[in-house]
């Protein structure tokens, strides 16, 4: 099955359906496994098609599942569970929908009109019985296409949905530091391609995070990257689909400096929306992710084509010097902001209350933190200076 020819949601449905077979002790993943899938997650487009024919997407889930449960076997079977033949036909009859349809990719309402194509089984009834029928959701997706063609994408100001990283390096929210060479140096033969690949950074998040903000430095350093921006998409302010595509239609059509999009964890790739997906897949505009070992390996067995499109740079911790330049660098950003000077003794004072307390953490996440903490607590005992003593203070709560 070509997975990589199904959005986000789509697969999502997919791996809700094979959950639920495994939770129903079923050795086969069977259309109503299906629709449980599809009932999972309430944004997607078939739930919106089903509820706006009247359906109570949560009364049908409840019903389906009951009835599944009763006549589920006592013992979970032995291995994973497989399609049914009924389930493959479906994703036949899906795929066939997307051609009559004129779109790219298979969604959750290409599914939800395969299962409605089928006439026996308990999918087919629950459906019936709900009063969800294969003409009224083809035709409502007609309307949806219609309306959405005679729409014109309205232009976005992309500041409401972004943060420019490469401003804030500008005005000194972030610092350039001497270490992470290596990595900063991969990051810029990754932009200087001519097919511009998406980037992982693995390690730890926190770590990643904060090498993500250096390669912000680098874009406005490095005269061979000028012609780049970093931008840090903000997932709360788009709400809808609709505003994920217009802001990427604005940015897909920018002129220098062209953008590169930092999206957070590798996995919100497809928490954003279908169309960040597709961009991921065809590469239009160069992604930055971040993700741990294990996250990466979870999003290399489960989207296997999308990982084709990333290269790996790890990311080393850095040492007890390297996060001391960090703290020297970036203690300028805390004290403008706490309203409090610094000494350079309390940075090494932080860096062995780090070192002491969260031996087990990374040194540079909490040694950073431990800055942003030690800042506030010298406020709300009035001291506009952070000195060892004021350091000493603040661990003895710890």
């Amino acid at each position: 099955m070509l997975w990589e020819r199904y959005t986000g949601r789509a697969r999502k449905a997919m791996l809700h359906a094979e959950d639920w077979a495994i939770r129903l002790k079923s050795p086969f993943i069977s259309t109503e496994h299906i629709l449980l899938g599809l009932l999972e997650e309430e944004d997607t487009l078939a739930v919106q098609m089903m509820q706006m024919l009247g359906a109570d997407i949560q009364q049908m889930k409840a019903e389906l599942e009951n009835q599944l449960k009763a006549i589920a076997p006592p013992r979970a079977p032995i291995g994973s569970p497989t399609l049914t033949s009924s389930a493959k036909q479906l994703l036949i009859r899906a795929a066939e929908e997307v051609r009559s349809l004129g779109d790219s990719h298979v969604d959750t309402a290409h599914l939800l009109l395969g299962l409605l194509r089928e006439k026996q089984g308990l999918a087919a009834k629950i459906l019936a019985k709900y009063n969800v029928r294969y003409e009224d959701v083809k035709r409502r997706l007609y309307e949806l296409k219609q309306e959405m063609q005679r729409k014109p994408l309205e232009k976005v100001e992309f500041a409401e949905f972004a943060e420019d990283w490469t401003r804030k390096a500008s005005e000194g929210e972030f610092c350039p530091v001497s270490f992470w060479q290596k990595e900063r140096e991969r990051f810029t033969i990754a932009l200087l391609r001519k097919e511009v690949p998406n980037i992982l950074l693995l390690g730890n998040l926190e770590t990643a995070f904060l090498l993500v903000q250096q390669f912000a430095c680098e874009l406005l350093n490095n005269p061979l990257l000028l012609q780049r921006r970093l931008l840090r998409l903000i997932r709360s302010n788009l709400m809808s689909d609709m505003e994920v595509m217009r802001l990427l239609d604005e940015l897909g059509r920018a002129k220098e400096p062209k953008p590169v999009l930092f999206v957070g964890t590798v996995e919100d790739i497809f928490r954003w929306s279908d169309a960040m997906l597709v961009i991921a897949q065809g590469k239009n505009l160069p992604v930055i992710a971040i993700a741990t070992p294990s996250q990466w390996e979870e999003f290399q067995r489960r989207y296997p084509f999308a990982a084709t499109t990333f290269i790996v740079i790890a990311v080393d911790e850095p040492n007890e010097e390297e996060t001391l330049e960090w703290l020297k660098a970036h203690k300028s950003v805390y004290e403008r902001f706490h309203e409090v000077v610094v000494d350079d003794e309390a940075l090494t004072a932080i860096l062995s209350l780090a070192k002491d307390k969260f031996a087990d953490l990374p040194l540079l996440a909490t040694t950073r933190n431990l800055l942003d903490e030690v800042c506030a607590y010298a406020k709300t005992k009035a001291s506009s200076t952070v000195n060892p003593e004021v350091v000493r203070e603040y661990a003895s709560l710890l």
